[in-house]
Protein backbone atom coordinates (compact mmCIF):
# COMPACT_ATOMS: atom_id res chain seq x y z
CA UNK A 1 0.00 0.00 0.00
CA UNK A 2 1.26 3.47 -0.97
CA UNK A 3 0.90 6.42 1.37
CA UNK A 4 -0.25 9.63 -0.26
CA UNK A 5 1.16 12.80 1.22
CA UNK A 6 -1.55 15.40 1.54
CA UNK A 7 -0.61 19.04 1.14
CA UNK A 8 -0.17 20.99 4.29
CA UNK A 9 -2.74 23.54 5.29
CA UNK A 10 -0.19 26.36 4.87
CA UNK A 11 0.28 25.37 1.21
CA UNK A 12 -3.43 25.81 0.66
CA UNK A 13 -3.43 29.22 2.40
CA UNK A 14 -0.43 30.31 0.36
CA UNK A 15 -2.24 29.41 -2.85
CA UNK A 16 -5.33 31.29 -1.72
CA UNK A 17 -3.21 34.35 -0.93
CA UNK A 18 -1.48 34.17 -4.30
CA UNK A 19 -4.81 33.71 -6.05
CA UNK A 20 -6.22 36.74 -4.28
CA UNK A 21 -3.15 38.78 -5.19
CA UNK A 22 -3.43 37.78 -8.85
CA UNK A 23 -7.09 38.78 -8.87
CA UNK A 24 -6.26 42.20 -7.36
CA UNK A 25 -3.56 42.77 -9.98
CA UNK A 26 -5.90 41.79 -12.80
CA UNK A 27 -8.55 44.20 -11.53
CA UNK A 28 -5.93 46.96 -11.27
CA UNK A 29 -4.81 46.29 -14.83
CA UNK A 30 -8.41 46.45 -16.06
CA UNK A 31 -8.84 49.84 -14.35
CA UNK A 32 -5.57 51.08 -15.85
CA UNK A 33 -6.57 49.96 -19.33
CA UNK A 34 -9.96 51.62 -19.00
CA UNK A 35 -8.35 54.85 -17.77
CA UNK A 36 -5.76 54.70 -20.58
CA UNK A 37 -8.50 54.56 -23.23
CA UNK A 38 -10.43 57.40 -21.59
CA UNK A 39 -7.31 59.59 -21.56
CA UNK A 40 -6.44 58.63 -25.14
CA UNK A 41 -9.95 59.56 -26.30
CA UNK A 42 -9.77 62.89 -24.44
CA UNK A 43 -6.35 63.64 -25.96
CA UNK A 44 -7.64 62.77 -29.44
CA UNK A 45 -10.62 65.06 -28.98
CA UNK A 46 -8.41 67.91 -27.74
CA UNK A 47 -6.01 67.42 -30.64
CA UNK A 48 -8.85 67.56 -33.15
CA UNK A 49 -10.23 70.71 -31.50
CA UNK A 50 -6.75 72.24 -31.61
CA UNK A 51 -6.44 71.38 -35.30
CA UNK A 52 -9.72 73.13 -36.10
CA UNK A 53 -8.86 76.17 -33.94
CA UNK A 54 -5.43 76.41 -35.59
CA UNK A 55 -7.01 76.22 -39.01
CA UNK A 56 -9.37 79.10 -38.11
CA UNK A 57 -6.45 81.10 -36.68
CA UNK A 58 -4.38 80.53 -39.83
CA UNK A 59 -7.30 81.77 -41.92
CA UNK A 60 -7.47 84.99 -39.87
CA UNK A 61 -3.78 85.85 -39.73
CA UNK A 62 -2.55 84.14 -42.88
CA UNK A 63 -0.71 80.85 -43.19
CA UNK A 64 2.73 82.48 -43.21
CA UNK A 65 2.00 84.39 -40.00
CA UNK A 66 1.29 81.33 -37.84
CA UNK A 67 4.04 81.13 -35.19
CA UNK A 68 6.17 78.00 -35.31
CA UNK A 69 5.36 77.07 -31.70
CA UNK A 70 1.70 76.75 -32.66
CA UNK A 71 2.61 74.12 -35.24
CA UNK A 72 3.81 71.59 -32.66
CA UNK A 73 0.49 69.73 -32.56
CA UNK A 74 -0.66 70.52 -36.09
CA UNK A 75 -1.28 67.65 -38.49
CA UNK A 76 -2.08 69.47 -41.68
CA UNK A 77 -3.01 73.00 -42.72
CA UNK A 78 -4.95 74.00 -45.81
CA UNK A 79 -4.93 77.35 -47.51
CA UNK A 80 -8.53 78.51 -46.94
CA UNK A 81 -8.65 80.31 -50.30
CA UNK A 82 -7.25 77.60 -52.56
CA UNK A 83 -7.78 74.44 -50.51
CA UNK A 84 -4.13 73.63 -51.15
CA UNK A 85 -2.19 71.76 -48.47
CA UNK A 86 0.42 74.16 -47.09
CA UNK A 87 1.69 72.11 -44.14
CA UNK A 88 1.86 68.41 -43.29
CA UNK A 89 3.62 67.18 -40.20
CA UNK A 90 6.50 65.08 -41.50
CA UNK A 91 8.94 64.98 -38.62
CA UNK A 92 8.97 61.72 -36.63
CA UNK A 93 7.01 61.70 -33.41
CA UNK A 94 9.25 61.77 -30.36
CA UNK A 95 6.64 60.11 -28.18
CA UNK A 96 6.13 56.41 -28.99
CA UNK A 97 2.50 56.71 -27.93
CA UNK A 98 1.64 59.64 -30.24
CA UNK A 99 -1.09 58.99 -32.69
Amino acid sequence: MKVVNLPERKDYRELLNLSSSIKEHQESMERLISTYWKILNQASTLTAEYQFALQRYAKKVGIKNVPKELMEFAWILLDPDTGEIVYIKTEPASDPFSV
